[in-house]
């Protein structure tokens, strides 16, 4: 596959190289059975004797600017053009056959696509936490409606452009790759995904200032790759939501609840007396609830042996009678004329609430108070927010749209180690200073409410684990799809977009 060979189609080679250069003359060598018009290796640190042992060998040697590695791992100069059909972008400890190279390269290089990238498939989920990276890339693919390249990226090398796609995102490269990414699928230009086997995680430069850090933390590239998707989302102007359900909510109404424009019918309930189990703090639970007569007693029954001060039943527009069977088995109910949508029983019921800790569950099925109580002793110990331990579903990888757009989020907040575990499913519980800080209105997205919290530097904890997959009832007119996400996932995914967009109103 050379000039000579290939008459006027060129394929240039950039190797992203630093430190030592281990593997750099491997890569070199696999890059020169591929007959490139040129090799230039991108030299971000690295030893000299290794870059003069590279310059020997006739490869073109650019160093690059010490500020500029500084800033990014990866970086490309400005200015710097390539005249080439296809550009094959590779790290140079990757160890990868030539063979598997050809395969990415050649479909770009003879005008079949203008970008191929490596998909990755594993046997199984070996890492504790998924690559940030890959989750970011998946979430982002699907966001811009390109679900089928998964985790496909301008971060993820291998990967090849046409002159064309290079140079559309050139500036794009070392700014911003997400935005580059970006610009790719929004052009309509050809771009693929090549999938292979991995028996082992591909090579990358050892950089501990950047990538170096304990499973659970979010290291400095993390950040990286998480601020700059936050940038890029923010410059496409996409709607609040990404073009996704709001799983048909009221805030118009939830809001002048709130503001006593619009009263819901309150019903006290028993007086309960004071418990003990929480170090002179007082328990409020929430149960949001809407035509739940089967379920709700059974819910109220077990969550009483908690020993909350409260239980507010929260009553969203139900047309049988769980109100009045929340009643009679000690809750304080408040009705609401109206069905308000999804969530939107939270914010109700925690304006509602005078306890120091809230503990929010659901009322279409049981858990046992042995389940409960972990998340209201969590916060009567300090901790301000305590969520379901999800965790185990991140062994089942990131393709799952709701399960990346949980992950995306955690990692833009910084907090890793919160996995697959958000706001979003129940049992969580609250501080009364969180409600106070955030605001009761907040918690109808619960993403958005998450995102404050943290913002806001509250104290979060993973205070239990609670299975719910077998607990959940089906709901064919939320859970079934005909085509692409189901209703209750659109939802979820348009909260963490909106979310994400509204970041930076907490850090003001």
């Amino acid at each position: 596959m050379n000039e000579a060979v290939n008459g006027t189609r060129r394929l240039s080679i950039l190797v992203f190289a630093s430190g030592t250069g281990e593997g750099l003359s491997e890569t070199v060598k696999a890059c020169r059975m591929l007959g490139p018009a040129e090799i230039i290796v991108l030299a971000n640190g690295l030893a000299e004797k290794a870059a003069a042992a590279v310059s020997s060998s006739g490869c073109k040697v650019h160093v690059l600017d010490p500020a500029l590695s500084r800033n990014r791992p990866i970086v490309v100069p400005g200015g710097f053009r390539i005249f080439a059909n296809a550009v094959l972008y590779l790290d140079a400890e990757m160890k990868l056959e030539p063979a598997l190279l050809r395969k990415l390269v050649e479909p770009v290089l003879y005008g079949a696509a203008q970008a191929v990238f490596l998909s990755e498939d594993r046997p199984r989920q070996t890492d504790i936490y998924p690559n940030p990276e890959r989750a970011w890339a998946v979430w982002w693919n699907r966001t811009l409606g390109r679900p089928d390249l998964r985790e496909s990226s301008l971060y993820a090398f291998p990967f090849v452009l046409s002159g064309q796609a290079a140079d559309l995102i050139a500036g794009d490269f070392a700014a911003n790759p997400a935005m580059g990414m970006a610009k790719l699928i929004k052009s309509g230009l050809r771009l693929e995904r090549r999938t292979v086997l991995m028996q082992e995680e591909r090579g990358r430069s050892f950089r501990p200032e950047w990538f170096g850090g304990l499973p659970s933390e979010t290291t400095r590239y993390d950040r990286l790759v998480a601020d700059d998707h936050l940038s890029a989302l923010e410059k496409l102007s996409l709607s609040p939501r990404g073009g996704h359900t709001d799983g048909k909510r009221r805030r118009d109404i939830v809001r002048q609840v709130l503001e006593r424009k619009k009263l819901a019918v309150v019903q006290e309930g028993a007086k309960l007396p004071v418990s003990g189990l929480y170090g002179g703090k007082s328990l409020s639970v929430i149960i949001p609830a809407c035509n739940e007569a089967g379920t709700i007693a059974h819910v109220v029954r077990q969550v009483r042996r908690l020993e909350p001060a409260e239980i507010i039943v929260v009553d969203n527009g139900s047309s049988d009678h769980t109100a009045p069977l929340a009643f009679e088995n000690g809750a304080k109910t408040v009705r609401l004329a109206e069905g308000l949508g999804t969530d939107c029983g939270r914010a109700i019921g925690a304006f509602h609430a005078k306890g120091d800790i809230l503990l929010f569950v659901d009322a279409d099925f049981v858990m046992s108070a042995a389940e409960l109580y972990p998340f209201a002793l969590a916060i009567s110990r300090g901790y301000d927010v305590a969520l379901n331990d999800r965790n185990y579903l991140l062994e089942m990888g990131i393709d799952d749209p709701v399960i990346s757009s949980i992950y995306a989020l955690n990692n833009a907040l910084g907090q890793k180690a919160l996995g697959a575990s958000s706001m979003t499913t129940v049992p969580f519980a609250i501080s009364r200073r969180v409600l106070q800080r955030v605001g009761p209105e907040c918690l109808q997205c619960p993403p958005r409410a998450l995102s404050a919290c943290l913002s806001h530097g509250f104290k979060p904890v993973l205070a239990g684990r609670v299975y719910l997959e077998k607990r959940n009832r089906v709901r064919p007119d939320k859970h079934i799809a005909v085509s692409g996400l189901s209703p209750a996932a659109s939802q979820i995914v348009g909260d963490h977009i909106e979310a994400m967009l509204n970041l930076n109103e907490y850090n003001k």
